[in-house]
């Protein structure tokens, strides 16, 4: 009788063994992704992709001419600095006592733009003047309209006086070249204040 009980358990931990292993059989047969879905996945990665690779553009072209402004202001504050310091500049062998530093912009160089030494202090780069920098914009970006046509902005040590083109402002737009409508507007008037829109 003993054998007989551990036959009849043989056969009952195989019939169930057997219908573990057809279970898994079954899922394992209907696991997986059909063509469609996988289809259905690959389209809708190929719209989404559509939508969102030309907005990247976009937004990248736009935060090129927010970093071109930023960095233009930027640059006339450390004009401005270098005037402030009014330390006596090597660069300048002229007799003026005091040493202006200055920025130049203008239409027909639209790519960058110029830091300088007013060696003689006519308040405007010229062949006198001593070339400190000359800055390009980002790739992409330009300069789109100066008011007036073409800037210096000077600055006088020691409080410091700011000379614009005889203005009293200075207006600098600058744009993307491949979308005209991502500008930003750089903005200086006589009393020193810096505004970027």
């Amino acid at each position: 009788m003993k054998g007989f009980t551990q036959h009849h358990l043989w056969l009952k931990n195989k019939e169930k063994l057997t219908k573990h292993t057809s279970s898994f059989r079954k899922i394992r047969s209907g696991a997986g992704f059909t063509v469609v879905e996988i289809l259905v996945v690959m389209a809708l990665i190929a719209i989404l992709s559509f939508v969102f690779i030309p907005s990247y553009h976009v937004y990248k072209e736009q935060l090129a001419v927010q970093r071109s402004a930023n960095k233009l202001s930027q640059d006339i504050r450390l004009v401005m600095e270098r005037a402030m310091s009014a330390l006596e500049k090597t660069e300048c062998s002229s007799l003026i006592s005091t040493y202006r530093h200055g920025i130049y912009l203008t239409e027909d160089n639209p790519d960058k733009y110029i830091l300088f030494a007013d060696c003689n202090g006519n308040n405007q780069y010229d062949a006198a003047d001593v070339l400190i920098k000359e800055e390009v914009f980002e790739t992409g970006v330009e300069i789109c309209d100066l008011t007036p046509n073409f800037v210096n902005i000077v600055f006088e040590p020691p409080d410091p006086t700011i000379y614009i083109n005889g203005s009293d402002t200075a207006t600098i737009i600058l744009r993307s070249k491949n979308y005209y409508d991502k500008q930003r507007t750089v903005t200086i008037n006589k009393a020193g204040l810096i505004d970027v829109d």
